[in-house]
Parts: C-alpha cells; structure tokens; sequence
C-alpha cells in the first residue's frame, strides 16, 4: 500500500509540475508588430527592419526558447513544419523574458545576424503564430494593412484577444480580462511604434489633475470637508449625550443629583457638580503649580553631629 501511495503522489507531483511549465508558456503574448521599418528601431547590427514582439504577462521569469515563430496555423509543427517557420534557439541567455518583460524578435531572413533574427521577412505576412516547444498554439495574431513606419500592437500589455484557453488552463484574473475584449479585440495600429517598451502611450494623470478636471472651482471640495466635519460633530454631540445622560441614571448622586428628586426634572433642570467640590479642584490646582509649589520651610542652621569612628581620618593624631 505504501509502495502504491508513493507512485500516486509523485505521479501527481509530475503532473502539477508539467502543468505549471503549461502554465507559464501560456502567459507568452504576440504584443507588437512592424512590418516596414524605415526609420525607426535599429537592431544590434546597426540596421533597420521588421520586428515581432513577445511580451511575458505572467509575474515569474519565462524562456522562450524552443519556441515556434509560423505564418501558418498547423496540427504537428514539430514533425512536419509547413510554411514559414522559425525556431527560437535553447540554452540561449537571450531568450529569457523577465516578468512582464519584452522580447524583440528581428525579421530581418538572416539568422546569421544573431538568435533572435528570424529567417523570414514579415512582408506579405497575414498571419503570426506563435507555438510552444510542444507545438500547442499559445497565441496567434491576424495583421491588418500596417503603414509604413507604424506598429499593429495591444491597446494595452498582454491584454485583449489570444489563444482560447480551455477551462483548466483559465485563470479568474484574465478570464475576467477576456471578458472586457471590444470590437477591436484589443488592438490598434500605433502611429509611434514603442519596441520593448509599454504599448501604453497615453498621458498619465495624477489625482490632482483629475479632481481638477471634474471639480475647477473646488466646490465640491469644499462641500465635502465640511460636510465631514460637521456630520462628526454632530455624531460626537450625540454620542457624548446620549452616554452622559445614561450615566447619570445609573447613578444620579455622583451628579448631585438627589435621590429624592425625579431623574428628569433634574435633567431638565441641569445637575452640576456642587460647589464645594468645585472649589477643592481649583484649589488642588494651585497648590500644584510650578510657580506656587508648596513645601515645609526649613532652617539655614547646620546642625554637625560628632561622629565615633575610630578609623575616621578626623580622629587620627599626627
């Protein structure tokens, strides 16, 4: 039973392993296209062409190496590679994506230029797929007509249209993500291509600017604040009513209160702590002030009293 026990539970621990490996090739993103490339980002060789870039949506570190770069969608790339294919190499240090990192991928025909120079050219390209070393699909991307000098990429990071996922393979983080995917299934044609940085261009506003968007005069500001602090004023009177007036129906003596007289008619009338204690407070007070601090007098007369110690110095004859 023992023997058995064991062989289940490393076989699950292999299959949890295998399906965290899954899981991590699938955060991979197609993010950003350029197909003609005139002016704008140049390679390690000094030169300019079309690019593809990978972005990694997870939050772990992710190698892409071994992966499939295909304008083709096929059943069996591994064994049987139709159309345009290109492989990235393995034990390669520049095919690690950190975490929510970018990785460009040259389209350049020429792997002679280094490991990410893909040995196709983009021009006339429909279609990018992107398969893991297993040869499952784990996004795909279709290409519009892009301008020259302009970039087909996700509105924002990793976001928007990709692969279908089945259940398992499905997070609530981008299920929920999935779920807001418009018409333009998260994509756009960028005027300014932003190569291995975020695709995200937008003005960043701070709260300042936003509060003075919607509040110019700030009035509501205003209303607002005060509104608070009026509304804890009121709270507190009440609270402190409402206790006061509980206390001294517990006991009405500590509040001068007779005992004879109606609680109520006492309320009404305002019971105050009497005089007499007043006066032993104020006077308590000034006992203990700095400037009056009270104590016994004592006299300026030293008073030296013999001492008998025979092994005092003052005793000794010389």
């Amino acid at each position: 039973m023992k023997r058995i026990f064991l062989i289940i539970t490393l076989a699950s621990l292999l299959f949890v392993s295998q399906n965290v490996v899954a899981q991590s090739y699938l955060d991979i993103r197609i993010n950003e296209v350029q197909i003609t490339n005139n002016k704008g980002y140049i390679n390690e060789n000094g030169e300019r062409c079309g690019w593809l870039e990978l972005f990694n949506s997870a939050y772990g570190t992710i190698d892409v190496g071994g992966f499939y770069v295909s304008d083709t969608e096929q059943t069996d790339i591994v064994n049987n590679p139709k159309g345009k294919v290109f492989v990235l190499p393995k034990g390669n240090p520049n095919t690690i994506i950190p975490l929510r990192g970018y990785l460009i991928l040259f389209a350049d025909g020429n792997t002679k230029n280094g490991a990410l120079h893909m040995n196709y050219t983009l021009d006339g390209v429909k279609n990018l797929f992107i398969y893991e070393p297993g040869g499952q699909i784990i996004d795909r991307v279709e290409l519009p007509e892009i301008p020259e000098d302009e970039s087909y990429g996700r509105i924002v990071d990793g976001e928007g249209a990709h692969e279908p996922l089945s259940v398992t393979q499905r997070s609530i983080r981008k299920a929920s993500i999935d779920s807001k995917i418009g018409a333009d299934k998260g994509w756009r044609i960028m005027e300014y291509p932003t190569p291995a940085v975020t695709n995200t261009t937008s003005k960043v506003q701070t709260k300042s600017e936003k509060q003075k968007e919607t509040d110019p005069y700030g009035l509501i500001l205003f209303i607002t604040c005060f509104s608070v602090v009026f509304i804890a004023l009121i709270l507190l009177f009440f609270c402190f009513n409402t206790v006061g007036k509980r206390a001294m129906k517990k006991n009405p003596k500590l509040h001068g209160v007779d005992s004879n007289t109606k609680l109520d008619e006492a309320l009404e009338a305002g019971a105050s702590v009497s005089a007499e204690r007043y006066a032993a407070v104020a006077l308590a007070c000034y006992l203990f002030q700095e400037e009056n601090d009270v104590h016994d007098y004592e006299s300026d007369i030293i008073t030296i009293n013999k001492e008998y110690n025979h092994n005092s110095p003052w005793s000794m004859r010389r």
